[in-house]
């Protein structure tokens, strides 16, 4: 809620100064001023700063806390899951993460396929390993071509066939990690096994990179599995399944029951079962049994 530029580019000044992700840091002050305003915790228990929505000098005073670890920076620190846990009184509904990543600015309630990726994606709200249901709205379209991505689908669809082109934009975000090219250089994936094949000299294609993207998928879900995780973590944050107080969302809110859906058809072509586990068949044909 802070419109001050100056306060805004101050803080992430201090953000990059300390290694601090913007995102998550945004997300944590936002956090804490949801829990003040609804009287979680106290002027006191915040070293006597007013942290409501709208104040830039709590803001700012708040990212200092957390780096040094003073006050009520201490539990903020640990994030807004592990901070939302601490405190209890129904805080984790202020918490907007997945699987303890924090959320970034990309709303799910206008692009349904990236609420898809956030619930999915094996380490959270991840807007780059995602898709942008924009590029396949009209704008960045000719990008995806050589995906079989080649009419448009609107902005807040979350039927099967969105679900599939999701699927191969996500690969191809993991093949840019795999090379560790940036997300916002323009080349489409043919281009970027040209670009392999001349650095490496390897006969490789678009075909083999989006297998080892898959591969690389896979092996993050298997990860997750033994560490504890189940279905059950491929979720959203309930504020989603609502619409906003005002504004243009304010009659428009994600459906759970879409969503779900979705999961299972994506879960299916994944090769993974009704529980998101990958099937042994699966394993086996990508190499990794």
């Amino acid at each position: 809620g802070i419109n001050d530029l100056k306060a805004i580019a101050k803080g992430n000044e201090l953000c990059n100064a300390y290694s601090l992700d913007t995102i998550s840091m945004g997300d944590v002050i936002s956090f804490a001023m949801e829990c003040f305003e609804n009287k979680l915790f106290t002027r006191e228990e915040t070293g006597g700063i007013e942290l409501t929505f709208g104040n830039a000098e709590a803001m700012l005073k708040t990212i200092e806390l957390v780096v040094k670890r003073e006050g009520i920076g201490d539990l903020l620190a640990e994030g807004t899951a592990r901070a939302a846990q601490k405190i209890g009184k129904g805080a984790m509904e202020f918490a907007m993460q997945v699987k303890g990543l924090d959320i970034p600015m990309h709303e799910p309630r206008l692009k349904a396929a990236l609420g898809l990726g956030y619930a999915v994606n094996p380490h959270g709200a991840d807007h780059c390993a995602n898709m942008h249901d924009t590029m396949v709205a009209g704008r960045g379209l000719e990008r995806l071509k050589p995906l079989g991505i080649l009419e448009p689908l609107p902005a807040d669809d979350l039927g099967p066939s969105k679900v599939s082109l999701f699927r191969y934009v996500q690969q191809e975000r993991i093949v840019r990690d795999c090379l560790t090219i940036c997300s916002f250089v323009p080349y489409d994936v043919e281009q970027l096994s040209d670009i392999l094949a001349v650095v490496t000299g390897w006969n490789t294609g678009t075909v083999e990179m989006l297998r080892v993207a898959e591969r690389t998928l896979t092996m993050a879900r298997l990860f997750n599995i033994r560490e504890g995780f189940t279905a059950a973590d491929d979720k959203l944050p309930d504020r989603f399944f609502q619409p906003k107080r005002n504004g243009a969302l304010s009659t428009k809110f994600y459906s759970a029951e879409e969503l779900e859906k979705a999961k299972s058809y994506y879960y299916a072509l994944m090769g993974w079962d009704a529980d998101g586990v990958p099937t042994p068949e699966r394993l086996q044909e990508l190499g990794i049994e």
